[in-house]
Protein backbone atom coordinates (compact mmCIF):
# COMPACT_ATOMS: atom_id res chain seq x y z
CA UNK A 1 0.00 0.00 0.00
CA UNK A 2 1.16 3.69 -0.81
CA UNK A 3 1.52 6.08 1.36
CA UNK A 4 0.97 9.89 0.74
CA UNK A 5 1.54 12.29 2.79
CA UNK A 6 0.26 16.15 1.67
CA UNK A 7 0.55 19.31 3.76
CA UNK A 8 -1.84 22.56 3.91
CA UNK A 9 -1.88 25.66 5.47
CA UNK A 10 -4.49 27.88 6.91
CA UNK A 11 -2.42 31.21 6.36
CA UNK A 12 -4.01 33.86 8.00
CA UNK A 13 -3.91 37.89 7.12
CA UNK A 14 -5.09 39.52 10.86
CA UNK A 15 -4.74 42.84 9.56
CA UNK A 16 -7.13 42.47 7.01
CA UNK A 17 -9.23 39.59 8.01
CA UNK A 18 -8.09 37.46 4.94
CA UNK A 19 -6.86 34.22 4.49
CA UNK A 20 -4.77 33.00 1.48
CA UNK A 21 -6.32 30.24 -1.22
CA UNK A 22 -5.46 28.70 -4.85
CA UNK A 23 -7.52 27.47 -7.28
CA UNK A 24 -6.23 24.38 -8.29
CA UNK A 25 -5.95 22.37 -11.32
CA UNK A 26 -8.73 20.98 -11.01
CA UNK A 27 -10.89 24.16 -10.43
CA UNK A 28 -11.84 23.84 -7.21
CA UNK A 29 -10.52 26.50 -4.52
CA UNK A 30 -8.45 24.93 -1.75
CA UNK A 31 -5.71 26.22 1.04
CA UNK A 32 -1.96 26.19 -0.57
CA UNK A 33 -0.15 23.23 -0.01
CA UNK A 34 0.57 19.86 -1.72
CA UNK A 35 2.96 16.48 -1.49
CA UNK A 36 5.77 16.05 0.63
CA UNK A 37 8.45 14.83 -1.69
CA UNK A 38 10.97 12.18 0.65
CA UNK A 39 13.98 14.29 1.23
CA UNK A 40 11.33 17.36 3.02
CA UNK A 41 9.92 17.58 6.92
CA UNK A 42 6.02 18.87 6.64
CA UNK A 43 7.25 22.10 7.43
CA UNK A 44 9.92 22.40 4.75
CA UNK A 45 7.20 21.18 2.16
CA UNK A 46 4.58 23.73 3.41
CA UNK A 47 6.62 26.60 2.97
CA UNK A 48 7.70 25.59 -0.05
CA UNK A 49 4.75 24.76 -1.95
CA UNK A 50 3.19 27.94 -0.28
CA UNK A 51 5.82 30.12 -1.68
CA UNK A 52 5.67 28.21 -5.10
CA UNK A 53 2.41 28.55 -5.48
CA UNK A 54 1.97 32.36 -3.98
CA UNK A 55 5.21 33.80 -3.92
CA UNK A 56 4.03 34.41 -0.25
CA UNK A 57 6.70 33.50 2.60
CA UNK A 58 5.08 31.96 5.45
CA UNK A 59 6.07 30.45 8.90
CA UNK A 60 4.18 27.46 10.85
CA UNK A 61 2.58 28.13 14.32
CA UNK A 62 0.61 25.44 14.41
CA UNK A 63 -0.83 21.76 13.47
CA UNK A 64 -4.46 22.63 13.31
CA UNK A 65 -6.23 19.33 12.41
CA UNK A 66 -4.66 15.55 10.76
CA UNK A 67 -7.14 13.99 8.14
CA UNK A 68 -6.71 10.03 7.09
CA UNK A 69 -8.42 8.23 4.50
CA UNK A 70 -7.21 4.76 3.38
CA UNK A 71 -8.33 2.79 0.33
CA UNK A 72 -6.66 -0.78 -0.98
CA UNK A 73 -4.12 0.86 -2.83
CA UNK A 74 -3.38 4.00 -0.87
CA UNK A 75 -3.15 5.75 2.77
CA UNK A 76 -3.41 9.44 2.25
CA UNK A 77 -2.31 11.56 5.38
CA UNK A 78 -3.09 15.24 5.35
CA UNK A 79 -1.62 17.98 8.05
CA UNK A 80 -3.08 21.49 8.04
CA UNK A 81 -1.18 24.08 9.78
CA UNK A 82 -1.96 27.19 10.57
CA UNK A 83 0.79 29.52 9.52
CA UNK A 84 1.47 33.38 9.35
CA UNK A 85 2.62 35.31 6.16
CA UNK A 86 5.66 36.93 6.62
CA UNK A 87 7.83 39.58 4.56
CA UNK A 88 5.74 41.48 1.38
CA UNK A 89 2.55 39.47 1.80
CA UNK A 90 0.07 41.88 0.00
CA UNK A 91 0.39 40.81 -3.87
CA UNK A 92 0.23 37.44 -4.90
CA UNK A 93 1.64 35.57 -7.69
CA UNK A 94 0.99 32.37 -8.81
CA UNK A 95 2.82 29.82 -10.53
CA UNK A 96 2.13 27.24 -13.08
CA UNK A 97 0.99 24.63 -10.67
CA UNK A 98 -1.99 26.41 -9.56
CA UNK A 99 -4.97 28.02 -11.97
CA UNK A 100 -4.99 31.54 -9.60
CA UNK A 101 -4.19 32.37 -5.98
CA UNK A 102 -5.65 35.00 -3.77
CA UNK A 103 -6.49 37.10 -0.28
CA UNK A 104 -10.38 36.08 0.45
CA UNK A 105 -12.60 37.21 3.28
CA UNK A 106 -13.75 34.56 5.23
CA UNK A 107 -17.32 34.55 4.49
CA UNK A 108 -16.39 34.27 0.70
CA UNK A 109 -13.72 31.80 1.45
CA UNK A 110 -16.63 29.66 3.52
CA UNK A 111 -18.49 29.95 0.11
CA UNK A 112 -15.70 29.18 -2.20
CA UNK A 113 -14.38 25.74 -0.15
CA UNK A 114 -16.41 22.74 -1.02
CA UNK A 115 -14.72 20.08 0.97
CA UNK A 116 -14.10 22.15 3.99
CA UNK A 117 -14.57 20.12 7.35
CA UNK A 118 -14.20 23.39 9.78
CA UNK A 119 -15.62 26.52 9.68
CA UNK A 120 -13.16 28.83 8.75
CA UNK A 121 -14.11 31.07 11.45
CA UNK A 122 -13.62 28.49 14.20
CA UNK A 123 -10.05 27.91 12.27
CA UNK A 124 -9.10 31.71 12.91
CA UNK A 125 -9.75 31.12 16.86
CA UNK A 126 -8.44 27.87 17.04
CA UNK A 127 -4.38 28.22 18.28
CA UNK A 128 -3.69 24.45 17.16
CA UNK A 129 -0.82 22.18 18.29
CA UNK A 130 2.58 24.01 18.82
CA UNK A 131 4.72 22.33 16.04
CA UNK A 132 8.07 21.61 17.29
CA UNK A 133 10.95 20.47 15.27
CA UNK A 134 13.64 18.24 16.67
CA UNK A 135 16.62 19.63 17.91
CA UNK A 136 19.18 19.60 15.79
CA UNK A 137 22.54 17.74 17.39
Amino acid sequence: MKRVLLVKGFIYNEKKDDILLVKNRDLKWAFPGGRVETDQTLEQALISKVKQQTDVDCQIDSLLYVKERRTAWEHVCLFVYKATATGDFLTVEKDDSVFHARWTSIPQADDLLQEQDVALNKLVLESGVPYILPQEN
